[in-house]
């Protein structure tokens, strides 16, 4: 998984200077980077419903360019969310087991037992 630090989980947005954001895995960031991602490809699917609706209405050259820009900008939301996501898929040669050998190399969040 290239470009991925330990212990830390890439996040759906870039700085300022368009250089990508790490938050610790698990941590509230990590947290609303999840729900943020959720939004950003739900506001995509509704676009891509609605160009369909603006392309057969007969959409000016104006509406047309309007339309490509917000459907570029879904798409470079989607393919950040795939990217994020990616990087958190476990590594198939990984046997989930810490480096010892003694149990798993993770610990889920305290909030997952109540």
């Amino acid at each position: 998984m290239s470009g991925h630090l330990a212990g830390a989980r890439l996040l759906p947005w870039l700085t300022d200077d368009g250089r990508r954001c790490y938050a610790q895995d698990g941590g509230w960031l990590a947290l609303y980077a999840d729900v943020l991602e959720g939004d950003q490809l739900a506001m995509g699917y509704g676009l891509l419903d609605r160009a369909a609706e603006i392309v057969n209405s007969g959409a000016s050259e104006a509406e047309l360019r309007f339309l490509v820009e917000r459907l570029s900008e879904a798409l470079r939301d989607a393919l950040r969310v795939a990217e994020c996501r990616g990087e958190r898929v476990a590594d198939p040669d990984d046997d989930g087991r810490s480096d010892d050998g003694n149990g798993p190399d993770w610990a889920p969040p305290a909030e997952a037992f109540g």
